[in-house]
């Protein structure tokens, strides 16, 4: 999903957004945290405050959406389909990773 969010954001907005990662608490939440964030770094990702993040301007502009449903992302694409493909289904892509 880090992929697809970051190809879309510079397909859509020309550039890189600031993102919010949003994690359950849990037992493998916080079993995995580390090696997440590690990898997370590793992939170029630079961590900020959420109020750094909600002053991007992509973030500051009205959606253009009909429906309010997911992300920034999802609600962009949705008014310009054709810049950016939909992602594949987490749970497909679970899917075949246990496999």
């Amino acid at each position: 999903m880090l992929d697809w969010a970051d190809g879309a954001a510079k397909k859509i907005y020309g550039r890189r957004i600031p993102q919010v990662l949003l994690m359950h608490a849990g037992a493998f939440d916080a079993q995995m945290i580390e090696p997440l964030l590690a990898a997370y770094e590793k992939r170029g990702v630079r961590f900020v405050s959420l109020d750094e993040a909600l002053a991007d301007p992509a973030v500051r502009q009205p959606s253009q959406a009909q429906s309010m449903r997911g992300n920034l992302l999802y609600q962009a694409r949705e008014t310009r389909p054709e810049v950016a493909p939909p992602p594949v289904p987490p749970q497909r892509r679970l899917d075949r990773a246990c496999r």
